[in-house]
């Protein structure tokens, strides 16, 4: 009697449950050694027995090893864990979990991305492949969810395309399948981007403006193109490279992806020939260009290419005769504000001897003509002091004692030699006795001043000047990549995904750049857009939408451009047809 109720109530418990699916985590031994899967249990009340299928792979026990994974076991158990756990919850959701508030804003610069209509280009990019999603859709849906709300891939899927105004039926794994084509062909698409926004606006690339960044990932070991290098950031985990290109209205015109154990110094003479090459682009350019990429070849390169270039040059690695030239003050010609000099600069031609060692190993010396400009501005000074202060002042909270020199990186600079000792510990905590006043005044003393060296000996240093000043756009725009894009941290870690996200960030950027420079004419910041475009929100009623965008006085520029009534509290389905094919 009891073995029957026992079997009764089980019973009862499995139909209760239905055919509730789970998640578990399937080790497999295998040739080349264990195998981890995420497999789904589902129950089929009708048939009375549960069937499983592989849903996810994990990947091989030593690959992941490789991929920087120190514990493979524990790192696929929490990921199967993390998925059970997002399964349940779902499960308590409502039924429409989908929110009504839909954003709007995203559609001005993806209006730019319509106009540019590559929509056929991208159909050939996959031509005879068998893909039952549009890659151009997820080019679109991705870079209109980094500008919305830059998460990671799967929020974007999950919180961000839903609540756009337009509907993208696209799975989550033909989101992450698409990132890896778009990664895998990043060139070829920067190429048809710049294809079209030629046919649409006129590039111009007299002055090029480039730089590099590179962005850390948070893992142990090096894997692919995430090597350990240089960072920007002063981390020591694994970095990659990103060497970036304007046009002389600071467009975005190309981007580079490198290993970061790589120098950024040959990056600026492969990007401008792949750019050159590919945009059919002849004639002379002027290469602009900070100090890190001021380097013997780089300037062989460019004079042999038939360019030129302005770079800037480090005072503190002047000779003592070229020193004694910029301390010789009456030959500078000032600019004055209230009587109050703010700018001065002067300049000389000579030639220059230049060598260096090339890839066979073997010694080039050329001499060159080139122009030496030297400027000094009173705004520049107030940076440079301020920089200084802010490190002597941060060793005067530390106490050296058995503080190695390599951890304290840039500010072991102004610490005296005399006190490190073979080991390269510094030891005194005496700070007092440790700073190298001789360093600190000298670079006190060239606070404000700047050197230029330049292949335009004709170009008026005025001009040179107001040239190589537009390169903080270029600083700026990786601002905007590691902020507002917030390119860091990825949540990919294949190399093709990698880059189809910087692809995507790219993209946003280039988009954002043209809304800004050239349509908006420069008259509202990047980030006045980003927070409008974040605010511009509907919420849909019947067969009307609400407009929930409070506007703000710095929004009246964008208004007056997009001459729509979207500042009604209403806006009918003909309002947002229009702003979904405005055209500028």
């Amino acid at each position: 009697m009891f073995k029957y109720m026992f079997y009764l109530v089980l019973s009862c418990a499995i139909i209760s449950i239905g055919d509730v699916m789970s998640y578990f985590l399937k080790k497999s031994l295998t040739k080349k050694g264990i195998y981890y899967q995420v497999y789904e249990g589902v129950h089929n009340p009708e048939k009375g027995y549960t069937t499983q299928k592989s849903i996810k792979v994990i990947g091989y026990h030593d690959d992941l090893i490789k991929q920087g994974i120190i514990d493979p076991l524990s790192y696929a158990k929490e990921l199967v864990n993390n998925m059970e756990k997002e399964r349940k919850d779902n499960q308590i959701k409502k039924i429409d979990n989908v929110s009504p508030i839909k954003n709007l804003g995203y559609l001005l610069p993806l209006s730019i991305l319509k106009k540019l209509d590559i929509e056929n280009d991208f159909s050939y990019l996959t031509f005879g492949q068998k893909m039952k999603y549009s890659l151009y859709d997820v080019f679109n849906s991705l870079i209109a969810a980094r500008i919305v709300s830059p998460v990671s891939k799967y929020k974007s899927y999950e919180d961000v395309i839903p609540n756009l105004i337009e509907e993208y039926h696209l799975s989550y794994d033909q989101i992450l399948d698409g990132l890896s084509i778009l990664g895998s062909r990043y060139e070829n698409i920067i190429e048809i981007l710049n294809y079209h926004y030629k046919k649409k606006y006129r590039r111009k690339t007299n002055n090029l403006y480039f730089d590099c960044t590179n962005y850390y990932f948070e893992i142990d070991k090096p894997f692919e193109d995430k090597q350990k290098g240089p960072s920007k950031e002063n981390r020591k985990e694994p970095i990659i490279g990103m060497a970036l290109l304007l046009d002389e209205e600071q467009i975005p015109l190309s981007m580079h992806m490198y290993p970061g154990n790589q120098s950024e110094k040959p990056e600026i003479r492969k990007i401008i020939n792949k750019m050159k090459e590919s945009n059919n682009v002849k004639g002379k350019t002027i290469q602009v260009a900070d100090k890190g990429l001021n380097c013997s070849k780089n300037i062989y390169e460019a004079l042999v290419s038939q360019d030129g270039y302005i770079y800037s040059h480090s005072i503190k690695k002047l000779s003592e005769k070229e020193k004694k030239w910029i301390d010789i003050q009456n030959q500078y010609l000032e600019t004055k504000e209230n009587g109050e000099v703010i700018f001065k600069v002067k300049s000389c031609i000579d030639v220059f001897d230049y060598s260096f060692i090339d890839e066979n190993n073997q010694k080039i010396s050329f001499k060159t003509k080139q122009k030496r400009i030297v400027y000094w501005s009173k705004q520049l000074e107030e940076k440079h002091r301020y920089e200084i202060n802010k490190e002597i002042e941060k060793l005067n909270t530390l106490s050296l004692s058995g503080i190695k020199r390599k951890e304290l990186g840039d500010l072991a600079k102004y610490i005296k030699l005399a006190s490190i000792d073979d080991n390269g510990v510094v030891d005194s905590s005496n700070i007092n006795l440790l700073l190298n006043q001789e360093k600190i005044e000298e670079d006190l003393k060239y606070c404000g001043y700047n050197m230029l060296i330049t292949s335009e000996i004709n170009m008026p240093d005025q001009e040179v000047c107001k040239v190589y000043k537009n390169l903080w756009r270029i600083e700026e725009s990786f601002r905007i990549l590691k902020t507002n894009l917030v390119a860091r941290p990825v949540y990919v870690s294949t190399k093709n995904n990698i880059y189809g996200h910087f692809l995507i960030c790219y993209t946003a950027l280039f988009l954002m750049r043209i809304l800004e420079l050239k349509i908006l004419k420069d008259k509202v910041s990047c980030s006045n857009l980003f927070d409008f475009i974040r605010r511009f929100n509907v919420i849909k009623i019947d067969d009307r939408y609400i407009n929930l965008l409070s506007r703000k006085e710095k929004d009246n520029l964008i208004f007056n451009l997009i001459k729509l009534p979207i500042d009604n509290y209403y806006l009918t389905p003909k309002i947002i047809n229009s702003i979904l094919n405005i055209s500028f």
